[in-house]
């Protein structure tokens, strides 16, 4: 007996000593536990939830039995990837997951992809240890930010089982983990029980989702999160055989500091590199532009960075571009920019910051903000509604972009799209495509690395009011798509000259009035989002594109006259542009010197060999004088007469280099036009109408159904300061098809111009002694490929302010047929 009670007591003492190392060995091993797979294997002492998770490689299924009664689904997503790849630079963790719901024969009632996004959360603990936010035990599998799922199964009968497969699409992700949830059952009789059998930790988790804690809360607000807890499901099969088990765990500690918060936090500024430029939006009278650069993260730049500056006005000529070097001495460039857009081309990623100094306002930050568009994925499927204004035909627009990558070719594929009715039936399919060319100035909001977007591609649909529905999908992902609808007989309103000019106050002012076209949200907008096929993408403001046709001189000129018997006048405007071509000359006029001998170059367009030119008087006084114009020492043609201005007819001469002399006792300035290689002031004669409230103004064009821009110029009296509003009714007349349903572009046949006169030194009227005009406010009027070919009528009408003066022209660029007459003399030189 006395043996015995010697092993007895043995037992007790090693009951004893393992109670009180119990706790030693918890700690250790819940360190062991949290230990995430980093470099330095830190050892962490924060708490963490954990949650049993289903592993699934590419192609293969989890079957999971459901209770037919589910009303719904909730599945959360972990991908995987390798220790390796942890520490990737931006990467672009993409991947699928495919699901079947089947009833209780295994007959598949409704499938469908989701196609998500996720990232990889770092944190810092307490002692400044880097830690991930999810992680398991064992080393070399580091599992992603989770992604949520919401399936919904009302309406679908008897759902028994549910299947889920895993695809990649970044080969860097291995696999996905999965976990399933259904509504939790919990009887009436349950509830009054439940809560009491709780510990206080599964009490406070519960009680997250309100916003008292446990210890205020209702008995009516405890039912209620009692009746609407998940419960977890398993997988069919066996383990081991049919599913894989593992353990995740999920960091829970509020106290832990995101990485990105501390390290990777990109300074205040406009982000631009090589493939990205920025581009800074001028007020219309601009200023003293100062640009400064830094590093992404703020601080001052190591290496010097080449860059390239254009700066881009209202119009065509007005054109400026720059080289320069930031340094690390380099403190600040400055630069007198009038308005417009500046674009900057770094070498390498900066951070840009852009002030401003005018007359009127001291140094101020004009860095704009990116545009925030939202676009769909277009491999899950959108849809987007239609309405239809009393029946009337309705506008549409979609905007097609695709994702791409610096170091893979973008897929092959497109956007199909499909037009039903109310029943549901489709009237009408096709296919939309956009161009692979990475934007400029149009980027992914992640601003990844390496992650570009197109420019977007716009089609213009015009709907019959049948069409009640639109569906947009993808075979293949990174195609984004979203639209636009466009209120039934919207009248385009346009300010000029603010338009030209984005960072113009006062038009920021009315931003609003200027849009045409109004960002639509889909029909499954809420679905989009639950599966993480919503992206943003981060846009800026695009420099105009010159036409290098233009530039070079290569175009067609052509005039229009008003039909109907209208008041017209002849006016001089300045002429600005660059060296006029040949067959322009004809009404551009040159100052010409009096009372001395002078060598000219007279020119023409090709095919003529004699001209007779015009003299154009401009005087102070309408006293009378006298003038005589010699031709290499001959007289030509003499004048007797009195008044402000007048014209005198040069008789027929031959083109050349012709020595000429005018001489008067008149003063004033006088104009000859057919002079090449000007050497002063020049002036274009224009044929203006009469514009005032009474009546409007018909122009018949010939429309080629392709994008044509006509110019129109409004012309009122000098020194007039309140604005005019112009409305300009496009209408078809004769037409060889009618308009198309999708097109590449589109024209708004109503249209309301408001116009502000700009200060401008007074422009004779001809033949109408001492009437002056401004030099004119230019606006365009497009007519594009969505109208088909015909003739149309262009009715301009004064809607508000003073009369003046209109004149219509177009210029087509490119070589184009043209039909002359000429009168064949026998010339002989003077």
């Amino acid at each position: 007996m006395r043996r015995y009670g010697r092993y007895f007591w043995a037992l007790v003492l090693i009951l004893a000593g393992s109670w009180l190392a119990l706790p030693f060995f918890r700690t250790q091993t819940q360190k062991w536990l949290n230990s995430p797979q980093l470099g330095n294997l830190n050892i962490l002492s924060t708490t963490a939830d954990f949650s049993l998770v289903y592993p699934i490689k590419p192609k293969q299924w989890l079957t999971f039995a459901l209770n037919e009664e589910s009303p719904q689904l909730r599945i959360i997503t972990n991908a995987h990837i390798q220790q390796a790849d942890a520490n990737a630079l931006n990467p672009n963790w993409d991947y699928a997951v495919r699901y079947e719901l089947l009833d209780r024969n295994q007959t598949r009632i409704k499938s469908g992809l989701y196609h998500l996004h996720s990232q990889l959360s770092v944190y810092k603990d307490g002692q400044g240890q880097a830690i991930y936010g999810n992680y398991y035990p064992s080393k070399g599998i580091i599992p992603l930010d989770g992604r949520f799922i919401l399936l919904k199964l009302q309406g679908l009968q008897k759902v028994a089982f549910l299947r889920i497969s895993f695809e990649a699409i970044n080969p860097a992700i291995l696999e996905t983990a999965v976990r399933v949830y259904v509504p939790a059952n919990v009887s009436e009789h349950q509830l009054a029980t439940s809560w009491l059998r709780m510990s206080q930790e599964q009490k406070t988790k519960l009680a997250e989702s309100s916003i008292h804690p446990e210890f205020l809360l209702s008995e009516e607000e405890k039912a209620n999160l009692l009746k609407h807890q998940w419960q977890a499901l398993g997988p069919v099969g066996i383990e081991g055989t049919n599913y894989q088990t593992r353990t995740l765990y999920t960091q829970n500690d509020k106290n832990l500091v995101p990485v990105n918060q501390d390290a990777l936090l990109v300074a205040s500024g406009l982000q631009a590199d090589a493939q990205h430029y920025g581009a800074i939006p001028l007020p219309e009278h601009g200023g003293l532009v100062t640009l400064t650069l830094k590093a992404l993260d703020g601080t001052a730049l190591k290496s010097p960075v080449p860059l390239g500056l254009q700066w881009f006005g209202r119009d065509p000529g007005q054109r400026w571009q720059h080289n320069a070097v930031w340094t690390n001495g380099t403190d600040h460039l400055d630069y007198q920019l009038d308005g417009g857009l500046l674009v900057i081309r770094p070498a390498s990623p900066v951070i840009v910051n852009a002030y401003l100094t005018t007359a009127t306002e001291p140094k101020h930050d004009i860095t704009d903000a990116l545009l925030s568009v939202k676009t769909y994925m277009a491999s899950v499927g959108v849809d987007f509604g239609i309405l239809h204004y009393q029946q009337q035909p309705a506008a549409l627009r979609v905007d097609v972009r695709r994702l791409m990558t610096a170091t893979a070719r973008p897929p092959q594929g497109q956007v199909s799209y499909q037009l039903s009715d109310a029943n549901q039936h489709i009237i009408g399919s096709g296919h939309l495509s956009a161009v692979a060319q990475p934007s400029l100035f149009d980027r992914p909001d992640t601003m990844a690395e390496g992650n570009n977007v197109s420019e977007p591609s716009s089609y213009f649909f015009y709907l019959p009011a049948q069409a009640t529905q639109l569906r947009l999908q993808s075979d293949t992902p990174g195609w984004l798509v979203n639209a636009y609808n466009q209120p039934y007989g919207h009248t385009k309103w346009q300010r000029v000259p603010e338009d030209a000019y984005i960072a113009n106050t006062a038009y920021n002012d009315t931003r609003d009035q200027q849009l045409a076209w109004f960002p639509l949200r889909a029909i499954n907008d809420e679905n989009l989002s639950l599966q993480q096929a919503v992206q943003w993408i981060s846009g800026q403001y695009h420099p105009p594109e010159d036409d290098p046709e233009m530039a070079a001189g290569h175009y067609l000129w052509q005039d229009y006259l008003p039909q109907g018997q209208v008041a017209g006048r002849y006016v001089l405007t300045d002429y600005t542009g660059d060296e006029p071509r040949a067959d322009a000359l004809a009404g551009v006029y040159c100052a010409l010197a009096t009372n001395q001998d002078i060598t000219v170059k007279l020119d023409a367009f090709k095919g003529l060999r004699s001209i007779s030119p015009e003299l154009i008087f401009l005087r102070g006084t309408a006293t009378p004088f006298s003038a005589e114009f010699f031709v290499n020492q001959q007289k030509v043609a003499a004048i007797n007469a009195m008044g402000r201005q007048g014209v005198l007819h040069i008789p027929e001469m031959a083109l050349g280099y012709p020595q000429l002399r005018l001489q008067t006792n008149g003063g004033g300035q006088w104009l000859m036009n057919y002079q090449a290689h000007c050497p002063g002031q020049r002036y274009l004669k224009r044929r203006v109408f009469a514009l005032d409230p009474d009546a409007a103004l018909d122009f018949t064009v010939q429309h080629a159904a392709e994008d044509e821009l006509y110019s129109a110029r409004l012309y009122s009296p000098n020194n007039t300061v309140e604005r005019s509003q112009i409305k300009v009714d496009i209408q078809a007349l004769n037409t060889l098809a009618p308009k198309a349903v999708l097109s590449a572009n589109w024209t708004y046949q109503n249209r309301l111009y408001d116009i502000r006169p700009l200060p401008s030194k007074s422009m004779p009227v001809l033949y109408a002694q001492g009437q002056t005009l401004g030099n004119g406010e230019r606006f365009s009027i497009p007519i594009n490929s969505d109208l088909p070919a015909g003739t149309y009528r262009i009715r301009m009408a004064l809607a508000k302010g003073a009369p003046g003066y209109i004149t219509l022209s177009q210029t087509k660029a490119g070589e184009h047929q043209q039909r002359r007459f000429y009168r064949e003399t026998a010339l002989e030189a003077p």
